[in-house]
């Protein structure tokens, strides 16, 4: 948190973005801030700008730093207003509803649940960044840490995303649904908050060597979407190269049954899982032969899930835990004569 008993005039202007005095103190009064917070005037910006890089050097604070404290609180100050402004709506309802007479109890229920709801909705977005890769057809992440090699063929196309380690999870991530939007930027972002569904298909290293405001995007604990250019050009300008972001869960809609890709040898079992639903990404996985018992899989990487029992010449069917800890069993997905490269379709979610 930044001093407050900074004795210096030019820390007013500071203070106020960061919600730590208020305008009506007298130091205040020469200074002016906007209603996001930023200085509205030339003489408030300059000393703004340089009482930012006093405390900076002073606390020992990367830009970065000060950019996540300036994320938080506005996040915080949102939120307030948001609940204060729905707690005034719900008042109001009160009252109609009681005037109404009939029907208002299920009037009053039906409202504020919507209102609950919307609330609820609003705060699970959370705050990143996001870049995209120039592709030369603009259109694909090719391959990934997930193991999905070609994205078109795994459903995933051009809205895949790499994730920085934060969002990654060392690869348990792999296969979920984000929404992401473009916020707070008037000149990068789309008119309107366009979001875009991506599905996490790999991951996008860290890079310690540069700051995690000019380059390390992606260093522990930010967290980064990498793009492909199509999905970026569907919720920013091509030109920007970094734009602020919020992010939030949510289901994954696919086409057809889970994907079962085998792969392997007479020693070593292994399957890649593609194309869940709901959740998307996998927790656990069994696998049965005709001539076995279930047998646990372990992750080997991404959603590739090993088994070092022999099962070549047996049907084998499926059991998939999602996150949610919801379980789908696919019975009998490869027949007895099934060979390692090849694809096959389950049940879905």
């Amino acid at each position: 948190m930044i001093d407050q008993s900074y004795p210096s005039s030019r820390a007013c202007c500071t203070s106020l973005h960061f919600g730590l005095r208020s305008p009506k103190e007298p130091i205040c009064q020469n200074f002016t801030v906007s209603s996001k917070g930023w200085p509205s005037n030339q003489q408030s910006y300059l000393h703004f700008s340089k009482e930012i890089r006093v405390i900076s050097r002073r606390k020992g604070w990367s830009f970065s730093s000060l950019k996540t404290i300036i994320s938080q609180r506005r996040e915080e100050r949102e939120k307030t207003r948001r609940k204060e402004s729905h707690q005034v709506q719900i008042r109001i309802l009160i009252v109609v509803a009681y005037q109404m007479g009939a029907l208002k109890a299920m009037l009053l229920y039906l409202i504020i649940h919507q209102t609950w709801k919307i609330t609820a909705d609003d705060e699970e977005w959370k705050s990143a960044t996001a870049t995209y890769v120039k592709e030369t057809n603009g259109s694909i992440v090719v391959e990934g840490a997930c193991g999905y090699a070609d994205l078109h063929k795994a459903t995933y196309g051009k809205y895949s995303a790499g994730l920085s380690s934060m969002l990654f999870n060392r690869g348990s991530t792999c296969g979920a649904c984000f929404e992401v939007r473009c916020v707070d930027h008037i000149l990068w972002c789309l008119q309107g908050s366009p979001s875009v569904i991506l599905t996490a298909t790999d991951f996008c290293p860290p890079n310690y060597g540069l700051s995690a405001d000019y380059g390390g995007w992606c260093n522990f604990p930010k967290e980064h979407f990498d793009m492909s250019e199509a999905a970026f050009t569907e919720i920013a300008e091509k030109k920007a190269d970094i734009v602020p972001v919020q992010h939030r869960r949510v289901k994954c809609e696919r086409r057809g049954g889970l994907r079962f890709t085998v792969s392997g040898n007479f020693h070593f079992y292994q399957v890649l899982i593609s194309n869940v639903g709901l959740d998307g990404e996998v927790i656990a996985v069994k696998v049965k032969g005709s001539k076995t018992a279930w047998i646990p899989m372990a992750r080997n990487w991404g959603q590739n899930w090993q088994s070092n029992v022999n099962l070549i010449g047996q049907p084998l069917s499926f059991e998939v835990t999602t996150s949610s800890r919801k379980t789908l069993t696919s019975y009998n997905v490869a027949p007895a004569n099934w060979q390692f490269g090849q694809t096959f379709e389950g049940k879905q979610f």
